[in-house]
C-alpha cells in the first residue's frame, strides 16, 4: 500500500479519537492536515474550536462528503483532502460511518483506524457528563458502548489497523506514530 492520503479515526465514545486527533494536529512533523468538519450537532463545551464548524444544514453538494452519526450529520470538504494529497500530506479526521469510509477508499489511498477502548460504565458516564451530554444522547452513547464488541466485529472488514487505548495517552500516541512510520502505511 502506498502512503495514505487520508486517515480516518473510528471507535465508540471515549475511545480517544479526539485526543489522538489533537495530538496529530500538533504533531512535530508537518506531514498531517486535520480538516475542520461541518456538523449539524449542538456545540459541546469540550469541543475544539478547530475540529468543527457548526451549521444548521449541510451544503448537499458534490464538493463535500457527507455522513450521519448519532443524531447529527457531518461533512468534510473534498478539496481539502485533494490539496493535502497534492502537497504530499495526509489528511486525518474522525469518521465513524462505513458508507463514508467506503466512498473515501474509492477516491483516496485510505487508512481506516479503529480505536478500541473498553470502558467501565462509570468511566463512560463521567466522560459523557464532562461533555455536557443530554440524557437522551447519554442513553444512546451507553447503548453504543454496550455493543462495543459487535460494533468492532461489524467494522473489522473496513479496518486497516486497530489502536488499543489502555488509558495511557503516551501509549496511544506511540501506537499511531509507529503505525504511520511502518512501511505498510
Amino acid at each position: 500500500m502506498r502512503a495514505p492520503t487520508v486517515v480516518t479515526l473510528d471507535g465508540v465514545t471515549g475511545a480517544g479519537k479526539s485526543e489522538l486527533l489533537s495530538y496529530i494536529r500538533e504533531h512535530p512533523s508537518s506531514r498531517y492536515v486535520v480538516p475542520s468538519k461541518l456538523t449539524t450537532r449542538p456545540h459541546r463545551r469540550t469541543d475544539n474550536s478547530w475540529e468543527f464548524l457548526f451549521v444548521g444544514t449541510l451544503p448537499g453538494t458534490p464538493d463535500f462528503l457527507e455522513w450521519g452519526s448519532v443524531r447529527a450529520r457531518y461533512a468534510v470538504a473534498l478539496d481539502i483532502l485533494h490539496e493535502a494529497a497534492a502537497d504530499a500530506k495526509t489528511a486525518v479526521f474522525i469518521c465513524t460511518d462505513l458508507d463514508a469510509v467506503a466512498s473515501l477508499a474509492r477516491r483516496f489511498s485510505l487508512l481506516h483506524l479503529y480505536l478500541f477502548r473498553p470502558l467501565e460504565r462509570d468511566d463512560l458516564v463521567r466522560i459523557l457528563r464532562r461533555r455536557g451530554t443530554d440524557p437522551d444522547q447519554m442513553h444512546a452513547r451507553m447503548a453504543e458502548h454496550a455493543s462495543l464488541g459487535e460494533d468492532y466485529l461489524a467494522k473489522l472488514p473496513f479496518v486497516s489497523a486497530t489502536i488499543l487505548n489502555i488509558g495511557d495517552i503516551g501509549f496511544l500516541r506511540r501506537q499511531f506514530d509507529t503505525l504511520m512510520d511502518s512501511p505498510a502505511a
